[in-house]
């Protein structure tokens, strides 16, 4: 069996969105952040699905004349998602289109570079509050 001798303030488990957004915060507040990875390759699902992320109401959308609202996207996930507990609670929903907009400006603020998926909808845009414009 090896030893590791390291001593980290936050280990990050896997590579994907969550996982390096997680490393990147903590090391912005001056953490020591190990991330470690199963695999060989970085990404984890996020990788395996071309990295998007849905962001609703994020200031790429509003700089392409996409429009939005924290209403309308809040009418979406209401409509889409059902209530199944604390992950899909109001106060999650409402923590994820508050804050979802703010993490993109932060990663944006890292030199993170996104790109605004114009014309690529929302998966049912035809649900209340939906998005033909997409907001990936």
């Amino acid at each position: 069996m090896s030893e590791f001798a390291r001593s980290v303030d936050v280990v990050v488990v896997g590579s994907g969105s969550a996982a390096l957004t997680a490393a990147v915060t903590a090391r912005d507040q001056g953490l020591e952040v190990l991330v470690v990875e199963s695999t060989d390759k970085l990404g984890g699902s996020s990788a395996m699905s071309g990295g998007g992320a849905w962001i609703p109401n994020n200031h790429l959308m509003k700089a392409a004349g996409t429009p939005d609202s924290f209403e309308n996207a809040r009418t979406y996930l209401d409509a889409v998602i059902a209530d199944v507990g604390p992950a899909s609670s109001p106060e999650r929903r409402d923590a994820f289109v508050t804050e979802g907009p703010e993490m993109v400006k932060f990663l944006e603020g890292k030199g993170f570079e996104w790109v605004y998926g114009t014309g690529y909808s929302d998966y049912h845009p035809e649900e209340p509050g939906g998005s033909a414009l997409g907001r990936g």
